[in-house]
Formats: C-alpha cells, structure tokens, sequence
C-alpha cells in the first residue's frame, strides 16, 4: 500500500503544481493585461492632449487673423466716413453758393441784362458749381454703397 501511497502523493503533488503553474501564469496574463490597458490609456490621453493642443492653437490663429481684418475693415469704414463727411461739406457749401448767387440774380435780374458780360461770367460760374455738385453727388452715393457693403 504504501506504493500506491506514493503514487497517489505524486499525483496530487503534480496536480497541485500544475494548479500552481496555472495560478501564476494567470497572475502573469492579467499583469500583462492591466499593463497593455495602462499603456492604451496612456497613449489615449497623449493623443488627446496633442489634439487639443493643435486643435487650440488653429483655433488662436483664426481668431487673431480675424481680428486683423476687423481692424482693417474699421480702418477702411473710418477712412469712408472721413470723405463722405469732407463731400458732404463740400456739397452744403456748393449748394449755398449756388442759393446765393440764384438770389442774386433773382434780386439784381434786370440790373444785370444790361451786363452781358457779368451774366455769362456768373452763368459759367453756376454751371462750374451745378459740375462740381454733381461729382460730388456721385462721389458721395459711390463711398455709400462701399460703406455698406463692408
């Protein structure tokens, strides 16, 4: 009996290392399991960071070349609204001269028919005026419709 208790000892010996063997083999795949997950995060949050980073930095350089074409578009407008002020001057003190010598000429109509000369020099000078108003008429619908369309 004592063979067979002998044999039977080595097996449940052996059986017992093979569960052992087993057990640690276990322990191995699941460190090398935790491990590869580790390193999957890791790279995960890596790749993450560097997106965003690139993602924020496109996103500064967008809002910094707006920025510039807003100040260039102000600049434009302010630029418009100078000349259209400086027309718009130009077209009051033009229409007012125009008024005046009309009143003039109105007043003075039958002292001035005897005066060709005065008449033709003051009827160059309101066409030269109704000219110039005219330009500036133009001018000031051209800087409008830029005004507008900026």
């Amino acid at each position: 009996m004592s063979l067979q208790n002998e044999n039977n000892y080595e097996r449940a010996s052996s059986k017992r290392k093979k569960r052992e063997m087993g057990n640690g083999r276990r322990l191995v795949l699941a460190v090398v399991s935790i491990l590869i997950w580790i390193g999957l995060l890791y790279g995960g949050y890596t790749y993450a960071t560097s997106y965003f980073t690139e993602i924020h930095t496109y996103i500064d350089e967008q809002m910094e070349e707006m920025s510039q074409q807003n100040e260039e578009v102000v600049e434009q407008l302010q630029r418009f609204n100078a000349e259209l002020k400086h027309s718009t001057e130009e077209l009051t003190i033009i229409s007012n001269e125009i008024s005046v010598i009309k009143d003039a000429l109105e007043i003075t109509g039958e002292t001035i028919t005897g005066s060709d000369q005065t008449r033709v020099a003051l009827q160059e000078r309101i066409t030269e005026l109704d000219k110039r108003l005219n330009e500036l008429t133009a001018q000031l619908k051209k800087l409008e419709e830029a005004a507008r369309a900026h």
